[in-house]
């Protein structure tokens, strides 16, 4: 029997050729034990390049193990703990898209960047979502310039940051998607209010409707009939707030609410012009009978809901 040449014991098993100056036990010189033995020593304390590493990662592509190795490997790693790094790479090859990010850490301008990229903005919603655009007002946080912190009117007409008392509040990303959803996507209806608060939301008379309570009310009048009515009462009115003289973003608004008295609804003289901010401040004015809370009320009652 010939032993290997390079030193280990075994039994030489292949002769030399080329690459290979003597007998060795192992196919390839660098699987016999005593030459693994001495690289060991040689390169203990040395790091390998990126360039090393990107050689050997690449050499290794798309080869496949037989099942003899493979059960050889499991028992060599049976009790293992696999490191961040070695998770991402097994999410990878197997597409697990889910876990493919488990650990990783960005940086903080990598963070800004894809918090800006997603976040939504007053443009972004009125190309996307116009029906919403139209429901709701919005504007930016003045209060935090370039920040783009959406804000709108809390549903509660007694709160201080309402529409009828001129206020604004930040909502959340989920109250805002939830909004949209229940105007755009599912449901199409006037669910999912804004409300800045728990006690806001609590007190509202619409917050148990879930739905608008004027909605499928018959009106007493057709669409046309309405728009000739208004167009009548800015004349009468010059089409100028009557309450602070102003001539822009004029709205016609209905002195006697149609929901009290429906026979005065396209009567001039029941009309008055008031530009938006009057139109709330004053003319939706709570503790009034035209104010929303007292008119939701109104229907609430009328569908035996309170």
């Amino acid at each position: 029997m010939k032993i290997c040449e390079y030193g280990c014991g075994k039994e030489a098993k292949f002769p030399p050729r080329k690459g290979m100056k003597k007998w060795c036990c192992s196919k390839y010189t660098a699987q016999c034990p005593e030459i693994r033995k001495l690289n060991k020593e040689k390169n203990k304390g040395k790091k390998l390049s990126e360039s090393h590493k990107n050689r050997i990662s690449t050499s290794h592509f798309g080869i496949k193990h037989s099942k003899e190795t493979k059960r050889k490997l499991s028992k060599i790693n049976k009790g293992k703990k696999l490191s961040d790094n070695t998770k991402r790479k097994i999410a990878y090859a197997t597409k697990d898209k889910k876990n493919h990010f488990f650990g990783r850490k960005h940086s903080k301008n990598s963070i800004v960047k894809m918090s800006l990229s997603s976040k939504l903005t007053i443009e972004k919603i009125n190309i996307k979502y116009k029906f919403f655009s139209q429901v709701e007002q919005m504007r930016y946080n003045p209060d935090k310039p370039g920040e783009k912190e959406i804000q709108v009117h809390c549903k509660n007409n007694e709160c201080i940051n309402s529409k009828e008392k001129m206020g604004w509040f930040t909502p959340t990303y989920i109250q805002i998607y939830e909004r949209i959803r229940q105007l755009e996507k599912d449901y199409g209806n006037e669910g999912c209010y804004f409300y800045c608060s728990n006690n806001c939301k609590n007190s509202c008379p619409l917050y148990y409707l879930r739905s608008d309570p004027y909605k499928d009310t018959e009106l007493s009048y057709t669409q046309e009939e309405l728009e000739t009515w208004k167009s009548k009462v800015k004349e009468l009115d010059n089409n100028q707030c009557q309450y602070c003289g102003t001539t822009e973003n004029i709205h016609v608004h209905h002195i006697i609410p149609v929901k009290i008295n429906p026979m005065l609804s396209l009567d001039p003289e029941n009309g008055i012009c008031l530009c938006e901010d009057c139109h709330y401040q004053i003319g939706h004015k709570t503790g009034t009978e035209c104010s929303t809370g007292n008119l939701a009320k109104i229907i609430c009652n009328q569908r035996g809901l309170i």
